[in-house]
């Protein structure tokens, strides 16, 4: 899938997710509206170009990267 797909499959939003423990390293995402961010869910990954996993309790979030 790339980014044309994961935004016809409606992973639209664009956010940036900041571990909130272990190494350093920043996630440039893209989620379906609406996605409870405190949850577990789906997201596309930009840099890896795949979908992920994301336990939504173990990051902080910036919503307009």
């Amino acid at each position: 899938m790339t980014d044309n797909v994961a935004g016809l499959a409606r992973y639209t939003q664009s956010i940036v997710a900041h571990a909130e423990t272990g190494p350093e390293r920043d996630l440039y995402l893209r989620i379906k509206p609406g996605t409870d961010l405190d949850s577990c869910f789906k997201a596309w990954d930009a840099d890896g170009q795949g979908i992920l996993w994301i336990n939504g309790g173990m990051f902080t979030y910036d919503l307009n990267p």
